[in-house]
């Protein structure tokens, strides 16, 4: 069984923000400006006070300061999937894969095979809920960051991707 630290679930929590640097930060740790201008007092003050937690949130931590944020779900998942897997000793960062969409991305560990026997696989994006089904998808690409549809794997519970890996 695999061991990971547990977020304890605050009644009041943080409003996170997933930036196009592909880091969760808390509101304070972000800052006022944003690419659109910067947050008038009113609306710096609605998104720096904890708030309940909202039906398509779930909660991860703040990239910088470790404080419990809200985010969308797909997105908190991921970022979760990386810190477990970081505690495991294993190379996962959050990645942007277009647009503002967000994935976990597990590179190869000293050029071993990990996951695939393809030899053209250099890294696996791990995604959260694609379809709407609530399941992990782990996927494999090469370099140039093309697809590599034979290796996908998916599942139900981060506990079971953990173990794939």
């Amino acid at each position: 069984m695999i061991k990971s630290k547990q977020l304890e679930r605050p009644s009041l929590v943080h409003k996170g923000i997933w930036t196009p640097w592909a880091e969760l930060l808390c509101y304070e740790c972000h800052g006022r400006n944003f690419s659109s201008g910067q947050l008038s007092d009113w609306q710096w003050e609605i998104h720096t006070n904890p708030l309940d937690l909202t039906e398509l949130n779930r909660i991860t931590t703040c990239d910088r300061c470790a404080r419990p944020i809200q985010v969308y779900d797909e997105v908190a998942e991921e970022h979760n999937m990386a810190l477990t897997l970081k505690e495991h000793g294993i190379d996962a960062v959050m990645e942007q894969t277009g647009g503002m969409n967000s994935a976990c991305r597990v590179n190869k560990i000293d050029e071993r095979e990990m996951i695939s026997d393809d030899e053209d696989c250099a890294f696996y994006l791990i995604g959260f809920n694609k379809d709407g089904d609530k399941q992990y998808i782990l996927s494999s690409y090469d370099e140039e960051y093309a697809y590599i549809p034979e290796d996908d794997f998916q599942c139900g519970t981060k506990n079971e991707m953990v173990s794939h890996i």
